[in-house]
């Protein structure tokens, strides 16, 4: 059998692979990241109506201030319930049926959106709001895993990128539509909150285009064959992915072992208790809980779900600033698109130490530039709502490197 690899590497199929995964999942978790800020004054309105309409109960300024906290927040929470859930599910059903669970939990939630005014039903939204971070979480640990696994290891970084990238675009997508010009009103804000389902037909669409990750069949379920077949999919019906040869290789020199035992089942998984006990993965774990711990210490939830509520608590914002605001906040993630869409080419030429690395520089570089204005600057500056388009502009890049 001819074992050559791509001369490329890409292929039609790995391409595809990486969009539909994008427009699937990623985009619309990103899209649910976003498009909670700009409408909340909306739901507080329509939630502080139906809820005395329904149970003759009127809300006090801090109950309907908790509600609308519990309807944030709560994504969050489901956020991290997914993810805890990510590696049972993609291990025991696969990464393509965990790419579609996190479908139909995203059209889940974009169901009850859309229903929630019809129905005058809070309880509706909040389900909807659980649904679609219980895919956040399940998106953000599967389908990073699952592109890895399909990719040759010259295009590994590349294809680790798509789902950041795709986080990203959705957030910008989620301004855009929640503009007041487009679906950011007091009678659509209910269909800015739901439209990301027409994004989750790709999956469905193409469900059974795409192929299971050959590393799973063949280390998990013990399917040599079935590796075998998803690798000529995804690179040629003659062609074998260098995945399947190192694997080949480790096995042969009993580094992992056999991929099954003797009667045909898979080898038992690893608990999380002996994955932290486990001095190999040590500086592994500490990596990804510092990058993970940076990105969420970025500010980030803060910019994209509560700073329209915390500036009209404040008394900084009025009604004519809205359209400033929502500007200002589309050039800085129009920025962090762009950024995104230069770090798979960083990743792929450097490498993800240097690139890494580089993020860490601006990290510090835009903390002290921010610092220095704050200190130079009068205060008035930062009260007004022209002005904060230079502060946007230079932590643009702190926020994007951040997501």
């Amino acid at each position: 059998m001819d074992l050559t690899l791509p001369e490329s590497g890409w292929t039609l199929r790995l391409v595809g692979l990486g969009a539909i995964t994008s427009l699937g999942a990623s985009i619309p978790v990103g899209y649910n990241i976003g498009v909670i800020n700009a409408p909340t004054e909306f739901i507080k309105h329509w939630s502080n109506e139906t809820i005395y309409r329904r149970y003759n109960v009127l809300l006090s300024d801090d109950s309907l201030r908790a509600i609308i906290a519990s309807i944030i927040s709560i994504a969050l929470i489901g956020g991290v319930i997914g993810s805890l859930q990510g590696a049972y599910l993609a291990d025991k059903y696969g990464r393509k049926k965990s790419f579609l669970f996190c479908a139909l939990l995203l059209t889940g939630g974009a169901l009850c959106f859309l229903c929630c005014r019809a129905a005058s039903s809070v309880e509706l939204l909040l389900l909807g709001r659980l649904l679609v971070g219980l895919a956040s979480g399940l998106t953000t640990g599967v389908i990073p895993m699952y592109l890895a696994e399909v990719s040759p290891i010259k295009l590994r970084g590349a294809m680790g990128v798509l789902c950041p990238l795709g986080l990203t675009t959705g957030v910008v997508v989620a301004q855009v539509a929640s503009l007041e010009q487009a679906l950011g009103t007091e009678e659509h804000w209910h269909y800015a909150l739901g439209c990301f389902a027409v994004l989750n037909l790709f999956c469905y669409a193409f469900y059974f285009w795409i192929p299971e990750s050959p590393k799973y069949l063949y280390s998990v379920k013990g399917d040599q064959a079935g590796s075998l077949r998803a690798i000529r999919k995804l690179f040629g019906r003659h062609t074998i992915g260098d995945d399947y040869i190192k694997l080949q290789m480790e096995c042969a020199n009993g580094q992992n072992g056999p991929p099954a035992q003797e009667d045909g089942q898979p080898q038992a998984n690893r608990s999380l208790w002996s994955v932290v006990r486990d001095p190999t993965l040590t500086l592994p774990l500490v990596l990804v809980c510092a990058l993970q711990g940076g990105q969420q210490l970025s500010g980030i939830n803060a910019a994209c779900r509560y700073n329209v509520w915390r500036c009209h608590r404040d008394g900084h914002y009025r009604a004519s600033d809205r359209a400033g605001d929502s500007r200002h906040k589309r050039i800085a993630l129009l920025r962090t698109n762009r950024m995104s869409n230069e770090k798979i080419f960083r990743v792929t030429e450097c490498g993800q130490l240097t690139t890494a690395a580089e993020q860490g520089a601006w990290h510090r570089h835009c903390d002290a530039t921010v610092q220095a204005l704050h200190a130079v600057l009068p205060e008035n500056v930062f009260h007004s709502a022209d002005h904060t388009a230079v502060l946007v502009l230079v932590t643009d890049r702190y926020f994007c490197l951040g997501l």
